[in-house]
């Protein structure tokens, strides 16, 4: 009876784990943009689309940039891995502008709320993003 009982709770609480990151997944659909400040009074402003079944774009606007990415939800973690298989001139260009878009996959914290996400990096960085309107 015991086992029956120890199951049956792990059985709830994998699903209430796995409905939990569903849920994330759906709120976080959809293009979100960010002002990142390069210093010497630069900025360039990014939009991250989220698409289903984690692909979607990363653009920087303003360079007419945009590279794909994957993207993956576990447990509070959100996972973005950029595509650097692009054209190497665009690559070099990022580069150049001193962007943090290409590297390898990166973990963040992050946060859904209304229409704000919020990224925190492993070393404490801080991103805020707004949801746009499509």
């Amino acid at each position: 009876m015991k086992k029956i009982i120890s199951v049956a709770l792990i059985l709830v609480v994998l699903v209430t784990a796995f409905a939990s990151c569903k849920g994330a997944e759906e709120k976080i659909l959809g293009a979100w943009k960010c002002t990142e400040e390069l210093g010497g009074g630069f900025s360039q402003e990014k939009t991250y689309v989220f698409n289903e079944g984690g692909t979607g774009t990363v653009s920087v606007v303003g360079e007419a940039v945009s590279l794909n990415m994957k993207w993956s939800i576990y447990e509070k973690n959100l996972t973005i891995e950029i595509d650097t298989s692009a054209d190497v001139n665009i690559l070099q260009s990022i580069i150049n502008m001193g962007s943090a878009l290409i590297s390898d996959p990166v973990t963040y914290g992050f946060k859904i709320k209304g229409d704000t996400l919020t990224l925190t990096a492993a070393d404490g960085t801080v991103t805020t993003l707004t949801r746009v309107e499509q």
